[in-house]
């Protein structure tokens, strides 16, 4: 038989025990709750020098807190989903041309005439162009970009 004070110290032991056990489980299941912030769908133009930009992408990296989202452009034009775009907030915006490969060049597009200009290094990089993300706006976003710094 068990005296008093061995008792007491088996419920203390069970009581820090039930009560770790409590804490870590309850640990696990709010750690677990999904707490991503918000994706907006967000869609836009970019030109350069008021010429549709096609063959690009468009990266939208956050300044501070938030989600990194980046989509295609094509025809000067990009869209992005609730899943996929960004999330509310302050990003740097960088336009980075797709390298075409050797099977799609058409010879006719070799040519200067039919070139589209490059995108200069300056909007690859970030910090040049910035957007910013919020609920209360429509996110329906224009770039405008000039092939000389400004």
């Amino acid at each position: 038989m068990m005296n008093s004070t061995t008792q007491s110290r088996i419920s203390a032991r069970f009581s820090r025990c039930a009560g770790f056990s409590l804490a870590v489980t309850l640990c696990t299941f709010v750690g677990c709750a999904d707490k991503s912030p918000q994706r907006m769908a967000v869609s836009g133009t970019v030109s350069l020098d008021t010429k549709p930009v096609g063959n690009a992408t468009i990266i939208f990296t956050p300044i501070g807190r938030g989600l990194a989202a980046a989509a295609v452009i094509e025809n000067g034009k990009f869209a992005m989903t609730e899943e996929n775009g960004p999330t509310i907030g302050e990003f740097h915006v960088r336009i980075n041309p797709m390298e075409a490969e050797i099977e799609q060049i058409n010879p006719a597009e070799l040519s200067r005439a039919n070139r589209r200009p490059p995108i200069p290094k300056f909007y690859q990089r970030e910090g040049k162009l910035r957007a910013t993300i919020s609920a209360e706006t429509n996110p329906k976003l224009e770039f405008k970009l000039l092939s000389t710094e400004k």
